[in-house]
């Protein structure tokens, strides 16, 4: 299986304890997960997607309190698992609030390291997606002292087939569909939960 770091945004929890007088960011809670090792080739992308979405959801609160478990002995075995070598993390859609009169605009021009070179890396391969010009961009980073940069280009290649496998199944006709998790009242299984979607539209029908 693949450990990775993912983070979260919004809040899951109540701030009545809690006086936030100007925001100046977005709050970010980053928790681990963890994906099965398969192959694209061997698994529907419909499936890809029903497995990443019922992991994630199965994370309590959406990773709140994670990392306080993890980082200050609240609990032992969090405490000794290894840290992900693996960070993703979706930004969103970069101009959706960029008109014509805006001040500011995104530019894709180099900015420059990220982190001084004397600082330690948190994680060796780095991914970070966003929405751009009505286009997804994806960037790579990682540190050449450890990788080629054949090797990350050939892995952030086979991520663009999966990318486009799923793009290309989300625009037929069988796209969609629930799974156990858009239930959290009823405990069912995804075979159970077809068979009853399957007998409802033949109701509809």
């Amino acid at each position: 299986a693949l450990g990775f770091d993912a983070p979260v945004e919004g809040l899951v929890f109540s701030l009545s304890t809690i006086a936030i007088c100007v925001p100046i960011g977005v709050l970010v809670t980053v928790v681990a997960a963890l994906a099965p090792a398969v192959r694209a080739s061997r698994v529907a992308p419909v499936e890809a997607l029903r497995a990443a979405k019922e992991q994630l959801r199965r994370v309590p609160r959406q990773g709140i309190g994670w990392g306080l478990l993890r980082h200050t002995g609240g609990d032992a075995e969090l405490a000794l698992a290894p840290r992900p070598q693996l960070a993703f993390n979706y930004l969103g859609r970069f101009d959706a609030a960029q008109g014509d009169d805006a001040l500011f605009r995104i530019t894709r021009d180099p900015a420059g390291p990220a982190r001084a070179a004397a600082n330690p890396r948190t994680h060796l391969l780095e991914v970070n997606a966003a929405v751009a010009g009505d286009e997804l961009v994806v960037g790579w980073t990682y540190g050449a002292e450890l990788h080629r940069e054949e090797t990350v280009r050939a892995l952030a290649e086979r991520h663009l087939e999966a990318v486009r496998a799923l793009v290309e199944h989300c625009r037929t006709a069988d796209a969609g569909g629930y799974s156990p998790s858009d239930f959290p009242s009823v405990r069912l299984s995804q075979k159970s939960l077809d068979r009853l979607m399957g007998k409802l539209a033949r109701v509809g029908a």
